[in-house]
């Protein structure tokens, strides 16, 4: 309930929110599902990795045609319409109506039947089931191919009356066509067959910037080969197979190895179906609508598509020899020496495609608003290692923003959208940027007075205060407590602005929010309702824009150097400050120190892989990387399975003897992303005691998707472990002693973390 609360807000609070068109729920879900078949196309569908269709394309002209008319009618249309853009026709709307029951050439469904005809014309009824089901199969006169050199010319129909199970078609598989095969070919080497399909390694930014992390690409292993020779004559004479889309894929690419070699010909019965081109997998829709979803490509030798069927024919429904098609098909078989098949040469060069940031308007059409919600909900839905930790289900959260998108008619509304979209992930590396230099957002939060807020012991203080030739500052102090905030109590006004950006905690969303608190629209007037001494005191400040000045006086990093002795043989170090080119230096400093301070509160600069051996002596797994590899196994149910676990080793340096003296790491809310994952190394390399509180728990590569309107949107793309698979994500490191700055310390001036930590050192306690 909270979240709909805000996001009636998000556009009530500031502009009239009016809806042109209120979408049904039914609208609505028509409208999501269309991006989730945006999603599945794009990211796994073969054509995609070809570069020859635009992703933009395949998802704009179908939405926008579903937006004017979001009816079950157009719905359909707008699916084929994308089906149709990327040109593949296997990819079809599976039929609505009860497709007509194939009709087989038997006189029992359940045997097959040889039909010797004129001429000595031999058609062969063999369902590929009926070997399962017939144990005396093989005693049919005609049916094995040890009878078949009196017969002129064969066919043999394999098709099935139902779709295949995984084993009712394994004996025809593995003991009747490998006979089969040799009759027709002999020793002679036939083509081999692959099966290419997309991965993706993790999620490749989409922004200009390559990463050497994720990557996307090709993979491609065999599929049915039968390139293996054997002794012996080939058949020599006309032979064909009739198949359909109920003959096993598994025996399709076989016989379609044999056409390629010029041995049969191949007759399809389609029934509105494609000829098959790779593997597929139904894909469901609302309004009962499903996908036959092609996932990869069947290659043959010379990386070439598999032959196409040299004759596609409708329902069969007349079964007796003398009929128009048993004639065709004769006819057919009798020139197969004649006929080439027909084959595309495949490029195998990967192509990923992008979505379009499309900076130049910073409220972009309905269908593009729709288009960045699609390509942010995929990305989560398909790349986020840490999808499991979203509060709500994600599939809801689809449907949640596909009315907000559409609503959001003007650039702030929009702004604001897509900002509360990302808040969603409850990630810290949820941040949102633009090409602009000033956004809607901006030009409605981005001003205020040259002052600071801070949250100490869960209550807010001005912490810092700057000077401002354009207004009175004399009305507020240092250490002011607010109470309230244009006529709003602290915590309602904070929660105004929970939606407008992802955190991973508590922690972080105090942390954050502070800089939302203060501001406003340029010139106009913050309202404060403050506490001082036990009176109340309410103050109006210009939202000039004017940075503060003084130093915040909450964060004690600045007041020390990069390294410094401290009392007591104990060696400081500012990991913020400290770069690659002094850590030798900071090793000989304090090679002899009793402790050093390894002060985090700050992003460090990439130092950690140049400190950790030397604080090594044996060779440790210090994190543990859970990259998501993603390929069709998760349109299929596989997604459990997709990801791909390494781990950061450390090994001691061995120029340097390992350092003797204790190590100590302070942390808080400042300590995120590569400053968590340096205290994972450093705990992982020594006995550390970390000492702080919670830090931002957000860590793992920020990752960009681009949404349209010149944004880009990122989360964490590595998933990010302890060793025993221990989480940090939203939680933060591991703390050894938990202590906090208290309000009278920091008026006081003391860095009571740090005091804390030396009282350890120490003591020992």
């Amino acid at each position: 309930m909270q979240k709909i609360f805000l996001l009636v807000f998000l556009f009530s609070s500031f502009h009239c929110y009016t809806q042109k068109k209120i979408y049904t729920p039914a609208e609505i879900q028509r409208l999501g599902d269309l991006g989730r078949l945006w999603g599945a196309l794009n990211y796994f569908h073969p054509q995609m990795g070809s570069g020859k269709v635009s992703t933009d394309k395949l998802a704009l002209e179908p939405i926008n045609a579903l937006i004017s008319d979001p009816s079950e009618k157009r719905f359909r249309k707008s699916v084929q319409m994308m089906l149709d853009i990327i040109g593949d026709k296997d990819a079809i709307i599976v039929p609505e109506k009860k497709e007509e029951k194939t009709t087989l050439f038997l006189k029992d469904p359940a045997v097959p039947f040889v039909h010797k005809l004129a001429g000595n014309k031999w058609y062969i009824a063999l369902p590929t089931f009926a070997m399962e089901m017939n144990q005396y199969v093989v005693k049919i006169p005609g049916l094995m191919p040890d009878s078949w050199d009196s017969a002129s010319a064969i066919i043999m129909d394999l098709r099935n009356e139902t779709g295949i199970t995984p084993h009712n078609y394994y004996t025809f598989l593995y003991d009747f066509l490998p006979a089969l095969i040799k009759k027709l070919a002999g020793g002679a080497k036939l083509a081999e067959v692959f099966e290419r399909n997309i991965y993706h390694s993790g999620f490749v930014p989409q922004t200009d910037g390559s990463s050497n992390i994720y990557k996307s690409g090709w993979i491609t292993g065999t599929k049915g080969n039968v390139a293996e020779s054997t002794p012996g004559k080939p058949l020599s004479k006309p032979f064909g197979f009739v198949i359909n889309q109920n003959t096993s894929p598994d025996v399709v690419i076989r016989l379609m190895a044999l056409r390629q070699s010029g041995v049969c010909t191949i007759i399809y019965e389609s029934n509105g179906y494609g000829f098959l081109t790779g593997s597929s997998t139904p894909f469901e829709l609302t309004d009962s609508v499903t996908i036959n979803l092609r996932y990869s490509d069947y290659i043959i030798t010379g990386n070439k598509t598999l032959p196409q069927p040299d004759l596609t024919v409708e329902h069969l429904a007349d079964t007796g020899m003398n009929s128009s098609f048993i004639t065709r098909a004769f006819g057919l078989v009798a020139g197969y020496k004649d006929l080439n098949p027909a084959t595309t040469e495949l490029d195998m060069q990967f192509i990923l495609p992008k979505p379009g940031r499309f900076p130049e308007d910073q409220l972009p059409s309905a269908d593009k608003r729709l288009y960045g919600l699609y390509n942010w909900w995929n990305a989560i839905q398909y790349f986020n290692p840490y999808k499991h930790l979203i509060q709500n289900n994600w599939d809801s959260i689809l449907y949640k923003y596909v009315p907000v998108m559409l609503a959001a008619d003007d650039s702030i509304k929009y702004n604001l959208a897509v900002g509360a979209m990302v808040s969603e992930i409850h990630d810290s590396h949820g941040f949102l940027g633009t090409v602009h230099s000033n956004t809607p957002a901006r030009r409605l939060f981005g001003y205020s007075p040259p002052i600071q807020f801070n949250f100490i012991e869960e209550r807010l203080y001005i912490t810092a205060i700057g000077k401002d030739s354009l207004q009175d500052m004399t009305g507020i102090r240092m250490w002011d407590q607010v109470i309230s905030i244009d006529g709003s109590s602290v915590k309602e006004a904070s929660e105004k602005f929970r939606l407008y950006f992802a955190t991973s905690n508590e922690t972080t969303f105090s942390r954050d929010v502070i800089n939302m608190l203060r501001g406003g629209p340029q010139n106009s007037i913050l309202k404060l309702g403050l506490l001082r001494n036990g009176q109340k005191v309410d103050v109006e400040l210009k939202r000039s824009g004017r940075p503060e000045t003084t130093m915040d006086s909450v964060y004690f990093n600045d007041n020390y150097k990069v390294m410094q002795m401290l009392p007591g043989n104990i060696g400081y170090v500012n990991m913020g400050k400290l770069g690659t080119n002094l850590v030798d230096s900071m090793f000989r400093m304090f090679e002899k120190t009793t402790a050093i301070v390894f002060d985090i509160r700050n992003y460090p600069r990439g130092t950690s892989w140049s400190i950790v051996p030397g604080l090594a002596s044996e060779i440790t797994n210090a994190v543990m990387f859970d990259k998501t590899y993603v390929d069709y196994n998760h349109l299929t149910g596989g997604e459990d399975q997709g990801s791909f676990k390494s781990y950061f080793t450390v090994y001691p340096d061995k120029k340097r003897k390992p350092y003797k003296g204790k190590v100590i790491m302070l942390c808080n809310e400042q300590t995120q992303s590569q400053a968590e994952y340096t205290i994972m190394m450093f705990q992982g390399a020594t006995k550390t005691t970390v000492i702080g509180s919670q830090t931002a728990g957000a860590d793992g590569n920020v990752t960009d998707v681009v949404i349209p309107g010149g944004y880009t949107a990122s989360f964490s793309g590595l998933g990010i472990y302890y060793p025993d698979g221990t989480p940090t994500q939203r939680t933060g490191i591991k703390i050894d002693i938990k202590v906090k700055p208290t309000l009278k310390g920091i008026k006081a001036n003391k860095d009571e973390v740090l005091e804390r930590a030396l009282q350890y050192i120490r003591t020992g306690d």
